[in-house]
């Protein structure tokens, strides 16, 4: 390899997303910056795995590398330019937060290494706050009597380059006030926080909702729980916020769907790190434990007995008995659970909306930065096409509206109330609901929807009707209404009723699905699912099976029909292909089924080609099939499905998924004896 593809590696490389195929193109990359002699690229070489290993949770890899590292800077500063050099101590912080995430890695060691990491820094004529947030952290690790002061010191401390952003800053305080029991401190510095990266605000405002239910405050803990959902992330590091939503959902009576959620944890998003294990399992019996459900106390003593076993380890390392008496503070918490309708105030206004009454005062947003008109967190419009393999994930772009099926599309001026009073089809509340929704209020949007409903049904007209009412529900899914739920299995028997277009609910089962599992409607949405793919399915097949994507021609001629025929038979495909493609999501979400689940998926996969669909479609419907296999511990047929939809993504050049199905292959080559596979897969990656 010469330098310039060296150089073009390691640019690919910090490109790619983070898992094992990157780790170990990083690692090969490494060996043959050293073999090759270029040490102008050793730093960044290094500096690259240690991102690698610290954001796949392989932290006593990086905290090896980055000892490599160090000792490589010590030796030769003179390879390290000032990105390398900023770069150095700025990981220096991460190799902090990974040792406290180990309980093999000795009290004396991480010492030794807070220690060195402010040598170092005061060489440099660096900023110290960075090492008075090590000290803060690793006292409140271990439940220190000078945690306080430690805090002091950092807050006291000059501002620096090498601190982390104010949002982590706010969050990382929140959240010690929090598990200090500080509740009224943690809530005035929570709201304060006006700032966002990848784990934030959802960090901290899942803090505030536990703050403000365990010091009293009902109001302001719904009230936060909403904005939360409204700005969950999705970042692996940042799962203390799910954790704290399955405590959240258990403390105010919703129980059921905890469990639902910690099963999903279990299943999907288990940390391999033992600290952030812990800290997950402690709010799950905490939760169980205010909760008293006998149902669920062999799942609480499965936990209990987890814990215990991290916890006695973390002890023995730091020298303290702190793990043991916050999991037993946990086990004994003296919260009484308290039922609180999280949708209370979402109810109100639908109820006000079917009786006709005016719209009912609504809450103003704790945190008032107003949201890009049109798009929200979780906004979507659930009568446009459904992106394939995405269900009910947020729109990256404001999606256009569906009003121009109504008469008043052209409507320049605001709808005014007296236009959705005297409106007997529900045309101009719509439309108000529309101007409600661009604004991002989806409360107010919701109200007009559901009026809009009402007055279609009132009318006659079904199919509006229920297309409504699901325009409602995703509405009310943005507002972090679990209502939606119930509102989608209301809307979709009206659009049957209606005898709308196939097509249009199965867009409206696949917004639904995600909300069907976690809210108790699985039943419901499967009976739906199951009676449309069927009977879909029959129709597809009887107009004449596969039209191939490059091939019309032939294929209208063996199909026997013209030119509309072949039309209807893709339109056939591609509804049947969503249809099943929702159909094996639920049923993998609930572990039901999986051989159904699986042949649903494949179906899925068989429709989109049919329909003529991007490779794109078809990949995500295989990647779903392989996952399912995967569960079923098929690894014949997870091979198979990984390996096509692998393919399909890359000749869609879809970069991302591929990556991130290729990693899911690697790891089913390797688990599975096929390292030859394996080998050649990582040349590809």
């Amino acid at each position: 390899m010469t330098r310039t593809e060296a150089i073009m590696e390691f640019r690919r490389i910090s490109a790619m997303p983070h898992g094992q195929a990157r780790i170990i193109a990083a690692e090969k990359l490494v060996d043959t910056v050293v073999e090759s002699g270029f040490d102008d690229m050793l730093a960044a070489s290094l500096l690259d795995l240690v991102e690698a290993y610290t954001f796949a949770n392989e932290g006593i890899h990086a905290i090896a590398t980055f000892a490599r590292l160090l000792h490589t800077y010590d030796e030769r500063p003179e390879i390290f330019d000032e990105i390398d050099r900023r770069n150095l101590y700025w990981e220096y912080k991460w190799v902090i937060n990974d040792a406290l995430e180990f309980p093999t890695i000795s009290a004396t060691q991480i010492e030794a290494l807070i220690a060195d990491m402010e040598r170092r820094y005061r060489l440099e004529g660096l900023g110290l706050a960075p090492i008075r947030v090590a000290e803060f952290s690793w006292a409140a690790h271990r439940g220190m009597l000078d945690t306080g002061e430690r805090l002091t010191a950092w807050l006291t401390e000059p501002a620096s380059e090498g601190d982390d952003c104010r949002a982590c800053q706010i969050s990382h305080q929140v959240a010690y006030l929090l598990n200090a029991c500080k509740y009224e401190e943690a809530i005035k510095l929570a709201l304060t926080q006006r700032w966002e990266c990848n784990q934030e605000p959802w960090g901290t405002r899942t803090a505030l909702m536990m703050a403000a239910l365990y010091s009293g405050d009902e109001e302001l803990a719904v009230r936060a729980y909403k904005e939360a959902l409204s700005a969950k992330s999705r970042e692996p590091h940042a799962n203390v916020g799910d954790a704290r939503q399955i405590e959240f959902l258990a403390a105010t009576g919703h129980v059921d769907q905890a469990v639902r959620m910690a099963d999903e944890w279990e299943r999907t998003a288990r940390s391999s790190l033992p600290g952030s294990t812990f800290t997950h399992l402690l709010h799950l019996i905490r939760g169980l434990s205010v909760a008293k459900e006998e149902r669920y106390d062999d799942l609480r003593a499965r936990y209990i007995d987890e814990a215990q076993e991290i916890a006695q380890q973390f002890d023995a390392r730091n020298g303290t008995s702190y793990f043991t008496q916050k999991l037993e503070d946990a086990i004994s918490w003296p919260f009484q659970v308290r039922y609180i309708d999280l949708d209370a105030q979402a109810k109100v206004v639908l109820e006000a909306s079917a009786a006709g009454e005016e719209l009912p005062e609504i809450s103003a947003p704790l945190f008032t930065d107003p949201p890009e008109p049109g798009v929200g967190a979780q906004d979507r419009r659930v009568s446009d096409t459904t992106e394939p393999g995405r269900g009910a994930k947020a729109s990256e772009k404001a999606l256009e509206s569906t009003s121009s099926n109504l008469e008043n599309e052209d409507r320049d001026l605001p709808v005014s109330e007296k236009d959705v009073a005297e409106d007997p089809q529900g045309q101009a509340a719509w439309a108000r609901a529309e101007e409600e929704l661009a604004a991002g209020e989806y409360l107010r949007a919701a109200y007009f929807f559901r009026r809009a409903s009402a007055k279609a049904e009132e009318s006659g007209y079904l199919e509006k009707a229920g297309r409504a009412l699901a325009e409602a529900a995703q509405c009310l899914h943005a507002a972090g209404e679990g209502i939606a739920s119930e509102v989608f299995s209301t809307a979709v028997p009206l659009m049957r009723a209606g005898d709308a277009p196939v097509a249009i609910i199965a867009n409206v089962l696949a917004a639904w699905a995600p909300l069907a599992y976690e809210y108790g409607h699985i039943d419901d949405i499967l009976v739906h699912l199951r009676e449309l793919s069927d009977s879909e399915h029959a129709k597809f097949v009887e107009t004449g099976g596969l039209v191939e994507k490059d091939n019309q021609e032939d294929s209208q001629e063996r199909i026997g029909g013209d030119t509309t025929t072949v039309k209807l038979h893709v339109s056939l495909a591609r509804t049947v292909a969503s249809l099943k493609d929702s159909l094996a999501r639920c049923l993998l979400a609930c572990n039901l089924n999986l051989e159904e689940a699986h042949g649903a998926a494949c179906d899925a996969a068989f429709a989109y080609h049919a329909g003529a669909t991007s490779a794109s479609d078809e990949a995500h419907s295989l990647w779903l099939a392989g996952r399912i296999a995967v569960a079923m511990g098929d690894t014949l047929r997870a091979t198979e499905d990984l390996e096509s939809a692998f393919e399909n993504f890359t000749v869609a050049r879809k970069l991302e998924e591929r990556s991130r199905c290729g990693e899911e292959l690697l790891t089913l080559y390797r688990s599975t004896g096929q390292e030859s596979k394996a080998e050649e897969l990582l040349g590809v990656l």
